[in-house]
């Protein structure tokens, strides 16, 4: 599995009007990466989003990759959602390709056509056998333009100050550990609210913005249940979004799940845990806060009761 050091984001401008470059991000040997991109065709005509590996060294190299695309589609939140959830997956079934680009050459990684007002997302991770850095180019391009071409010359997009373009350290993201004992108060713990300082260096970025809503963040949380009571108690995985309507992907207790948009405000059951009288168990999940969804939102973990709302839940 790669084990990123940096995010990059390409979410700045959001909405495309015209051709050029949105974001330049570098991988070496030391600093494999991770990368995503989200972007709306505001043109009146058809664009690319193109990501371009680029070997500005003298000697060849190969990259290998893991990667999550969703769309071209119109409902910004379900390629979002489509997106997320592939790159999760394959993440974790080390679903790898790689590519092989020559010293002074360049490589397309992915070229999506989308429609106006359409929108794509990619999640990427990323690294690479060779010690000089490797430029990643996420490009917005015409239908014939050449991208290879042009990675290196056209000039870069205008920002849109959604603050969303940047390089964040993602070395240091903690696993949650949490134990609910039958009983006692609930257990609560959030993503999405964890903030990034932003690293990179672009003059039309001149005031760097922290990540927020932990966008494409993988997070790990591990909570211990206990049921200390002499009767079968039943556990439940809940969650709620705090900041608007979100999607979710989860990996629970090693069962790949997906939910729809859901509103904020409800707690809506995600999976129920049978816990016998003296008994212990373990909740394991794995999720990411998804592009185009709002953040954070909280999971819960309580006794199971009416007043939880229902979502569908669906095995991916």
């Amino acid at each position: 599995m790669i084990n990123p050091v940096y995010l990059y984001a390409s979410d700045d401008p959001e909405t495309v009007r015209s051709p050029g470059r949105l974001l330049t991000a570098s991988i070496s040997s030391t600093e494999p990466c991770r990368l995503y991109f989200d972007h709306v065709n505001g043109s009146p005509t058809r664009l690319r989003i193109v990501l371009v590996l680029r070997n500005a060294t003298a000697g060849d190299a190969s990259v290998t990759f893991v990667d999550g695309l969703g769309g071209p589609a119109y409902d910004f939140m379900a390629v979002g959602h489509a997106a997320t959830k592939r790159f999760l997956i394959n993440r974790d079934q080390d679903a790898t390709s790689q590519r092989a680009v020559a010293g002074g050459g360049a490589v397309v990684l992915s070229d999506l056509i989308l429609a106006p007002l359409e929108c794509v997302c990619g999640v990427w991770e990323l690294s690479t056998d060779s010690d000089a850095p490797l430029d990643l180019v996420v490009l917005a391009l015409n239908i014939g333009d050449d991208p290879v071409a042009l990675c290196t010359t056209i000039a870069a997009c205008a920002p849109d100050r959604s603050n969303r373009k940047g390089k964040y350290d993602i070395s240091q993201v903690a696993d949650l550990a949490l134990t609910y004992t039958v009983g006692s108060a609930q257990a609560d713990f959030a993503i999405g609210d964890a903030t990034y300082p932003n690293v990179i260096v672009d003059p039309l970025v001149p005031d760097p913005q922290p990540l927020k809503g932990e966008y494409a963040i993988v997070r790990h949380a591990n909570v211990a249940i206990v049921n200390p009571t002499s009767s079968l108690a039943r556990v439940a995985l809940a969650v709620s979004p705090r900041g608007g309507s979100a999607t979710g992907t989860y990996k629970i207790n090693g069962h790949w799940l997906e939910t729809p948009s859901a509103p904020a405000g409800a707690y809506y059951r995600l999976m129920t845990f049978p816990l016998a009288a003296g008994a212990r168990g373990e909740i394991e999940l794995i999720t990411a806060a998804e592009l185009n969804s709002s953040y954070p939102v909280v999971f819960r973990v309580a006794l199971d009761r009416s007043n939880l709302a229902s979502i569908p839940v669906s095995q991916c």
